[in-house]
């Protein structure tokens, strides 16, 4: 408010400026200097504008995403348990909201290990989508992968977009 406010007290003065000047060379028959002195003072508080609009959908964009992570952290992992079954890898488990509010899209990441601690997969779900889980809810997730020989433990994570 006060910047789009400063920018119109700033430029409403060049502006008018701008304006009479392009009009005294368009009256002298410079017609192409009058009219590209008139576009230019037009162009300028054009792009100003975009340029506040874009800082500030910027702004809430980061804000948005510093809060999601924030309550993301609140999320706690219950009953986790890691199988073989025909040739898959299974992971099941819980998540739990101890957060003070409610969440979405809360993605579950997991890596398949092998002795040494090295990656040889990785699957995610969402173990809760566009429904939101409360405050104290809880909802189960489970990732299967194609079985590794090599699969010998493994890791898990909320994964922040």
């Amino acid at each position: 408010m006060f910047m789009s406010l400063g920018l119109f007290v700033l430029y409403g003065p060049l502006f008018l400026a701008a304006f009479i000047l392009s009009i005294v060379a368009i009256a002298h028959r410079q017609v192409m200097s009058g009219v590209v002195l008139l576009v230019a003072s037009l162009a300028v508080p054009t792009t100003s504008w975009i340029g506040l609009v874009a800082l500030k959908i910027g702004s809430s964009v980061a804000e948005t995403k510093q809060a999601k992570n924030a309550s993301l952290s609140a999320i706690a992992f219950e009953d986790v348990k890691g199988y073989i079954d025909g040739g898959y890898m299974y992971c099941k488990g819980k998540v739990r909201n101890n957060g003070s509010t409610a969440v979405s899209f809360v993605k579950v990441q997991v890596e398949w290990l092998d002795r040494a601690g090295n990656v040889l997969d990785t699957d995610y779900t969402y173990a809760v989508s566009s429904d939101s889980l409360r405050p104290g809810g809880a909802k189960t997730f489970e990732i299967m992968s194609r079985a590794d020989p090599r699969m010998k433990r493994f890791r898990y994570k909320v994964q922040e977009d």
